[in-house]
């Protein structure tokens, strides 16, 4: 078959042609990129370095349908539940964006992680105060559970989860923050209508203060004599829970004792009182008065000798005795 030829050099343009195609071709960067391993190419150029977790991604898990423009830079514009794994249905109610408690690294908070990270504590109702501002999530979130956490003191404190009330805590019913603050479990205020347990059970000189060295001798019933506001001054006196003689208290000093027109008599108060009021002196053991029975049979201080009395000294005891005036058993010679 004839041919015609082909003018001089034309033969060569086609290859120059598919050369400078093929060239184009591979020297495109995207197209080269496309070509070669994800691991060849430097994420660290964008805006978003590849750290912790996503370093082990393939390109297509960020950027679906290899679509690179607009791809999102916040967590959550990802980890939405669709394209990543977002916030479990236990998860911590939160506006917050997830960097604020995790990092890259995993969506687990590291052991022993405190308040250093970004999460606001006080957004859950349960600002973090006192003693518990140097906890660690951990003390209080166990195994990574956030959601239903107590927020009452003693489901903690209760000896196991948290120190709780150790064996000399007075019995009570009583959530821990009715006397203790966050700061201290040292007692903070305390409510005694509340308590369930005599006064002794606190105030025994361990617990809380008890009877000072000087105290008078009494049984440890508190209450017969002192109050729930102060211990003094004693407004009150169970005279039944007292140890001691009557003068252990009515000495002038800790309690009113015999005033200076007293009559002379020794210091058992109760030979002639008792302990509702100190008159009227409804009975008198003689055996306790010292001075003679005119210093009281005197028709001023007790009944002394009547109008028609015959004449005589005043030695009462010369004619009478301590049980009644008459009959009169005996006369002085």
């Amino acid at each position: 078959m004839y041919r015609p030829a082909m003018p001089s050099g034309a033969s060569k343009a086609p290859l120059l042609f598919w050369g400078l195609l093929l060239l184009a071709v591979f020297a495109s960067p995207g197209l080269a990129a496309a070509g070669d391993d994800d691991e060849e190419y430097d994420h660290e150029t964008t805006s978003i370095p590849t750290e912790g977790a996503h370093r082990g991604l393939g390109c297509e898990a960020c950027h679906i349908d290899d679509v690179y423009e607009g791809t999102p830079k916040q967590c959550q514009g990802c980890h939405d539940g669709g394209i990543a794994q977002g916030m479990p249905s236990g998860h911590l109610a939160t506006r917050e964006n997830c960097d604020a408690c995790h990092d890259s690294s995993s969506f687990r908070i590291a052991q022993g992680a405190t308040r250093a990270t970004r999460f606001d504590h006080d957004t859950t109702g349960f600002p973090l105060e006192g003693a518990h501002r140097t906890l660690v999530c951990s003390d209080c979130h166990r195994d990574q559970v956030f959601r239903g956490t107590p927020s009452v003191c003693m489901v903690c404190h209760n000896g196991i989860f948290a120190p709780g009330k150790p064996l000399i805590h007075p019995p009570t019913n009583l959530d821990c923050s009715e006397c203790h603050t966050a700061w201290t479990f040292s007692v903070a205020r305390f409510d005694h209508f509340t308590a369930t347990a005599p006064c002794f059970s606190c105030h025994n000189g361990t617990v809380a203060p008890g009877k000072p060295a000087d105290h008078i001798r009494s049984s440890n019933a508190c209450e017969a004599c002192h109050n729930t506001s102060a211990w003094s001054p004693v407004t009150r006196v169970d005279h039944a829970e007292v140890i001691g003689g009557c003068f252990s208290c009515h000495n002038g000093t800790v309690a009113p004792g015999k005033p200076a027109d007293h009559i002379r008599s020794s210091n058992a108060c109760d030979a002639c009182h008792n302990t509702s009021a100190w008159a009227p002196v409804t009975r008198v053991d003689h055996a306790e008065d010292i001075g003679s029975c005119f210093s009281c049979h005197n028709g001023t201080v007790a009944p002394g000798k009547p109008a028609d009395h015959i004449l005589s000294s005043n030695e009462c005891d010369a004619c009478h005795n301590t049980s009644a005036w008459s009959p009169v058993d005996r006369k002085s010679t």
